[in-house]
Order: structure tokens, then sequence, then C-alpha cells
């Protein structure tokens, strides 16, 4: 009776710990995101909303903003972008997205002779971040269930030519 109580406080201790990390995760990533985006990408992004839910595979970010390298523009922005996932299917090594939504995106791209306002950016995923001592990993799938894309378009500028708007 007594390894029964026990067991029961450890298992409560337990959950109650999870809860309150799954309450204060989103609020200090969202915070570290914003002050420590620059060190990270090179490139300052604020983010207004940040909502995660472990429990269901829930997750919205809202008023998101990556400014230019100079800090002054921005590059993209959306108003809300929200995506649903099977939490259960990632046991069987896949993501599955059951929806996903993006309201009102904007990008802007630039273009100066053969360079862009985004090379920065291409830059970091450039370097091959697989060393020899990293472990063969198997299959991973990924499926995207459903898909809603109310975007309001995208706009470039190429310099010494006229600018663009291109729907999509």
């Amino acid at each position: 009776m007594k390894i029964l109580k026990i067991s029961t406080i450890t298992v409560a201790v337990l959950v109650a710990v999870f809860i309150i990390i799954a309450c204060i995760f989103p609020p200090i990533a969202k915070n570290y995101i914003n002050k420590h985006s620059k060190e990270l990408i090179g490139r300052q992004i604020n983010i207004k909303g940040l909502y995660i839910n472990i429990f269901t595979g829930y997750a919205r970010i809202t008023d998101f903003q990556l400014l230019e390298a100079n800090d002054l523009d921005t590059f993209v922005s959306f108003d809300t972008l929200s995506v649903d996932m099977s939490l259960h299917r990632l046991l069987a090594n896949e993501v599955r997205i059951n929806h996903i939504s993006l309201t009102n995106p904007s990008v802007k791209v630039l273009q100066q002779g053969s360079e862009f306002n985004f090379d920065d950016l291409l830059a970091l995923g450039s370097t091959d971040t697989l060393s020899a001592d990293s472990p063969a990993g198997g299959f991973f799938y990924s499926t995207i269930a459903g898909l809603r894309q109310p975007f309001s378009g995208l706009s470039g500028h190429n310099f010494g030519k006229s600018p663009c708007h291109c729907p999509l």
C-alpha cells in the first residue's frame, strides 16, 4: 500500500512538472527568438504571439516579421501560421501535418545584379552539418493532409528594371 502511495505521488509530481513546463515553454521560446535571432541567423525576427500545445500537436505563430539584413525593412511577414500535427505518428518515424494555415503572408524579394536579398540566409544552410560520428538515420516520412493558403502575393524588385508583383 505504501509503494502505491509513493508511486501515485511521484507520477502526480511528474505530470505537474510536465504541465508547468508545457505552459512556460512558449513565452520563453518567443522571448529567446526575439532577443537572439540576430546572432542565430543574422537577421532580426519579431514574433508577437507563440502558442504550442504539446499534448495535441497544435502550434500557432502570430504577427511574425523577419527583417532584412539592415534591420529596417521587412523581408517576410505573416499574420498567422497555424499547424496541427499528429504526434502519435512520430513514433512511426512520420511527420504528419493534418492542417496548416498561413494568413496574409508577404515576401519581398530584391535582386541587384546576380545577388538576392536572401543570399545570406541560403549561406546558413550551405555547410554540411553531418559528421562522421553522426548516427545513420533510417527513413523518415512526412505527410501533409490539409493545406490552406490565403496568400496575398509575392513582391519583388530587380534594380534597373521595373518591380513586379506576382499573385500566388
